[in-house]
């Protein structure tokens, strides 16, 4: 036997609905408005819609629904008259959060049923997009292997631009698909700044180009226009060392979960979805919304882990933000972008984000490339200082101490058994 079991997993806030939300709610559907109103605190109602329902009465997720699922337009309306479904109220449904409560607060107005599971981080198998990476790294970790180099063939130059003697370690740069979205105008001035700053500051960078095709030769570019001074670029088949070897470009997968520890400081746009997350994500919003058939069984925790395997990148929070070596320099770009660099420089771990302009100029004058290169190397040294170290680490052990995954397990499996 089948039952309807409804469950909202995300791994951020949700975006809040528009001021004129409700209002235009109220003024376009005032029975079902009145009937959400009226509903009993165990069922669905106002609250839940303006929690987090709301983008499902926009006209976007209507189509969906009428075109391809043959439902209403509208959630809890009968297809034929359109009128509320007065016969029928569902139970508010268990609505689970991956993030933790040291890093988000819990209001008090959530309703019985919101959950702050704690962070949804994925098995250290799965923390490698670099499959041969992960062999290589699993067998060195076990002992069964006496390989000197720690990373595959491709990732080689990689690993050994990172151990290369220096007095500090590199700082990574990420923006994953920043470019892609149009935000990366230009750039050469991207490059130009990240030149400036080493000159500076006397750091090491590792740019990761994310496949991103201007920027990639952007830097092409820049190693032929530096040919004739060798001692400027270094090519290998597995990226560019510009910069007189301070600057390693590279592309393809990423080994994070080897990388980040060896890394100063993370230079990136602050979200926790890249492209290829974005599409599993979208996936599984599709599936929840639609509402999933489960069976009456405790879920085997192997079962969530697959639906939150596209939480892979959650890293870009959990491991970028709170990794307690890895120190963030954000520069928030769009959505929920703005909001992280924000809470992460209001917990102390993180400088004040960065302007666009202070990374990615438009403009390519020697003016706007050393004022954007100063503001670089300033926030990088406060994510360096003292203090942000202290409060990062803190958070981080307490981070350390939660199971959000098996805590969401738990929590599905009593909304089951009590459906029983």
């Amino acid at each position: 036997m089948n039952f309807l079991f409804w469950t909202h997993l995300l791994s951020l806030l949700l975006v809040s609905a528009p001021s004129s939300f409700e209002r235009q709610f109220r003024k376009e559907h005032p029975g079902l408005y009145n009937h959400l109103q009226e509903a009993p605190t165990d069922k669905v109602g106002w609250k839940d819609v303006i929690h987090w329902m709301w983008p499902l009465f926009t006209e976007e997720w209507g189509l969906w629904r009428s075109l391809d699922l043959n439902l209403s337009s509208l959630p809890f309306t009968d297809p034929v008259t359109g009128l509320p479904t007065f016969h029928e109220r569902l139970p508010s449904p268990l609505l689970l959060y991956g993030f933790s409560k040291e890093v988000v607060e819990y209001p008090g107005y959530w309703h019985s049923k919101v959950w702050v599971c704690g962070f949804w981080f994925p098995p250290k198998e799965w923390q490698f997009s670099c499959n041969d990476c992960a062999e290589i790294s699993a067998s060195v970790s076990s002992g069964s292997s006496n390989k000197q180099n720690e990373l595959c063939s491709i990732h080689l130059s990689l690993q050994f631009f990172i151990e290369f003697p220096a007095t500090e370690l590199p700082i990574f740069i990420g923006l994953s698909s920043i470019g892609s979205m149009g935000f990366l105008r230009n750039p050469h001035a991207f490059l130009r700044v990240l030149g400036t700053a080493l000159d500076i500051s006397g750091s090491r960078f590792i740019l990761f180009s994310a496949g991103y095709e201007p920027l990639e030769a952007a830097i092409d570019s820049y190693a032929k226009e530096a040919s004739s001074r060798p001692e400027q670029t270094q090519r290998s088949n597995e990226g560019v060392s510009l910069f007189g070897g301070r600057l390693f470009c590279f592309s393809g997968s990423v080994p994070y979960n080897w990388l980040f520890p060896r890394c100063a400081a993370a230079i990136h746009h602050g979200g926790r979805l890249d492209s290829y997350a974005n599409h599993y994500a979208h996936i599984l919003v599709i599936n929840v919304f639609a509402s999933l058939w489960v069976s009456i069984s405790p879920v085997d925790p192997r079962l969530l882990l697959y639906w939150l395997e596209f939480l892979r990148f959650v890293s870009s929070l959990g491991f970028c933000n709170l990794w307690p070596s890895l120190k963030p320099v954000i520069c928030p770009f769009m959505l929920d972008q703005f909001y992280w660099a924000e809470r992460m420089y209001w917990l102390g771990v993180a400088p004040e984000p960065l302007k666009r302009e202070h990374l990615v100029p438009d403009k390519d004058e020697d003016f706007y490339i050393k004022e954007a290169a100063n503001m670089l190397v300033r926030a990088l040294d406060y994510s360096q200082s003292s203090e942000v170290k202290s409060r990062a680490l803190q958070i981080s052990n307490k981070l350390s101490n939660e199971d959000g995954v098996s805590e969401a397990v738990h929590l599905i499996n009593e909304e089951l058994r009590s459906c029983r």
